[in-house]
């Protein structure tokens, strides 16, 4: 997780792209016949009436079932993947690999409600800044622990503005003393927000400073949506639809 206290001020960059990727229609994906290791393309839209398709020559792609699995969340990414995020981190960078799933407070912007948790009392949090929880209905708190894995609580108001209350206890115990290379941190979200949180690392550099610039596309539960078309009976083992 992500916020302005392992951020570097000022260097998130926010870019939102409307329509299609690279005004793609469509998807051609090639894959490997086994019956006679033909070369055969898999094509969405199916009736091929794609103009500007994304031509996709596959590695180790043997069957029509994991290709239209492939091309699918091909299809699915140009449509939905819209939103790129750029920002220099600080050393919990270093942990990062392409695809990891991260999230990112919106720092660009000045409501964004994030920052370190300071102390515990049971399931009252006192937080580093206030917080307004004043906007939506209800709010989700997202917590990183200290082995880095982030989880997210259901939290209410709590006693002063900078305190919350959690649904529950944290599976971890909180990282909260000053001494700590990285004490527990927080994003705090209205569960109706619009904003882009979730992200997929695309590519990071390492400055040499102890820093790294990480670039991030924003992460869909869309992009999976045909994964379970074999599964549900949509299509058969052969990759034909029923």
């Amino acid at each position: 997780m992500f916020n302005h206290r392992n951020k570097l001020p000022g260097s998130e960059i926010r870019t939102v792209r409307f329509g299609n990727q690279d005004n793609y229609d469509g998807v051609s994906f090639e894959y490997v016949d086994p019956e006679d290791d033909a070369v055969v393309t898999y094509y969405i839209p199916s009736d091929r009436s794609a103009t500007n398709p994304n031509e996709v020559e596959s590695i180790g792609i043997r069957s029509k079932l994991q290709a239209h699995f492939h091309a699918w969340r091909i299809w699915n990414k140009i449509q939905y993947q819209n939103t790129v995020v750029e920002f220099t981190a600080t050393q919990e960078a270093d942990l990062l690999v392409s695809k990891d799933r991260i999230l990112v407070a919106d720092n660009t912007r000045q409501n964004t409600q994030d920052g370190e948790v300071v102390s515990q009392s049971v399931l009252q949090l006192t937080l580093s800044q206030n917080v307004d929880m004043t906007a939506y209905d209800s709010y989700t708190a997202f917590l990183q622990h200290i082995d880095g894995t982030v989880e997210s609580i259901a939290a209410t108001a709590g006693t002063n503005e900078n305190q919350i209350i959690l649904g529950h206890a944290p599976r971890l115990p909180l990282a909260l003393s000053d001494d700590l290379y990285a004490r527990t941190t927080f994003i705090l979200v209205g569960n109706s927000e619009p904003r882009e949180n979730t992200f997929l690392v695309s590519e990071k550099t390492s400055q040499g400073n102890f820093t790294s610039t990480v670039r991030a596309v924003n992460y869909d539960v869309r992009y999976y949506a045909k994964d379970q078309d074999f599964t549900n009976g949509i299509i058969d083992a052969n990759g034909e639809y029923v």
